[in-house]
């Protein structure tokens, strides 16, 4: 799996995603970020059961290794007008819109070579968890996240490579991340 994308098709035999489950060895999860790592093991099944985030995992047939998670939940996000330009929600005028958040996305660095492009494959995801939330009768405009800079200097590149844009409204609130957002039904 050398390819800088890689798709659905390409590792369905190899992968699977999966809901949180202790039956994994979360304890064996390590991405090298010391956050993201205490929150799988320590506070993704409290958060999962408390409905607070629905943790992710995409995880070796081959093995059961957890090779990425990714945490969503309900968000909204607000939009300027001169953010909605030129695009199809122009003339609708609320202040926010529905979005799915991403809040936790790693990826176990013993895996970084071999499936390279694995973090653009969980966004694929994500935005098929928006697009089928619309399918179910629960709107979803947006996937938003807020882009870990002082963990990943480098992220907010990532996320640009994978359609996001930066928040305006939210710029220059935080140091230590970036709001973004990446318009489900564009690109």
């Amino acid at each position: 799996m050398s390819s800088s994308r890689i798709s659905v098709e390409q590792i369905k035999d190899e992968l699977q995603l999966v809901r949180f489950s202790d039956r994994f060895r979360i304890n064996d999860f390590g991405s090298g970020i010391e956050e993201y790592d205490l929150f799988i093991k320590k506070y993704a099944k409290e958060y999962d059961d408390k409905a607070i985030s629905a943790t992710h995992l995409l995880v070796s047939k081959k093995n059961a290794d957890i090779i990425s998670y990714m945490t969503l939940s309900s968000a909204s996000i607000g939009v300027t007008p001169e953010e909605r330009k030129n695009s199809d929600i122009e003339e609708i005028f609320f202040n926010s819109f529905p979005a799915i958040k991403v809040g936790k996305l790693a990826v176990d660095s013993n895996y970084r070579t071999k499936y390279k492009g694995i973090g653009s494959l969980m966004i694929t995801l994500a935005r098929g968890f928006a697009v089928d939330s619309v399918r179910f009768g629960i709107a979803c405009r947006f996937i938003v996240v807020d882009a870990d800079v002082e963990n990943d200097p480098e992220v907010v590149e990532f996320y640009r490579k994978n359609g996001f844009l930066a928040n305006e409204r939210y710029s220059g609130k935080s140091q230590k991340t970036v709001s973004m957002r990446l318009d489900v039904f564009l690109q």
